[in-house]
Formats: structure tokens, sequence, C-alpha cells
């Protein structure tokens, strides 16, 4: 995979998490209006967001595949250094 092949990858998976995300809190928004705090609808916008955050962490996580396929050793660190970074403050957050 070429340095060009794997940002055009990273580009779709960015755009398509986007997508999906703001496609489900626009559902959860109309819903919303329509039916109220139903819990369906506190599910679809709470889908949404899960998919906005943990978009740019699955950016990570292509990433490290990625530069690992290049064999780019330091930028595998980099980028581990980031996913471990992320997932410490998952593990805070979470307590």
């Amino acid at each position: 995979m070429t340095p060009e092949q794997l940002e055009e990858w990273l580009g779709r998976l960015l755009g398509i998490g986007t997508t999906v995300s703001v496609g489900l809190l626009a559902a959860g928004l109309v819903l919303w209006v329509a039916f109220g705090a139903h819990p369906m609808v506190q599910g679809v916008l709470t889908s949404g967001l899960l998919v906005l955050v943990a978009t740019p962490v699955g950016r990570v996580v292509a990433s490290t595949v990625g530069f690992a396929m290049q064999r780019d050793w330091q930028m595998v660190l980099m980028t581990g250094l980031v996913l471990v970074s992320l997932a410490l403050s998952l593990v805070v957050a979470l307590r």
C-alpha cells in the first residue's frame, strides 16, 4: 500500500464515519421531534454519538495497520502511542 493509497483509504474511512454519524443524529432528531424522549430515540441518538467518537479512533487503528503494512516502524510506534493514549483516556473516563 502506497502512502497515497493509505491517505485515500483513511479519508474514505473518515467520510463514511462522519456520514453515518450525521445520518443517525439527524434521524434521532427527527424521531425526537415526532415521538419525544422515547427509549428508541435515545438509542438512535446515542448510536450517532458513539459513531462520531469512534470514527477518529478507527482512523488511528487503520493508520497503525497501514503503516505496519508499509513497514514504517517509526509511524507504527507513534500511532501505537496515540492508540494507547486513547485507550487510557477511555479507561479513566469509565471510572
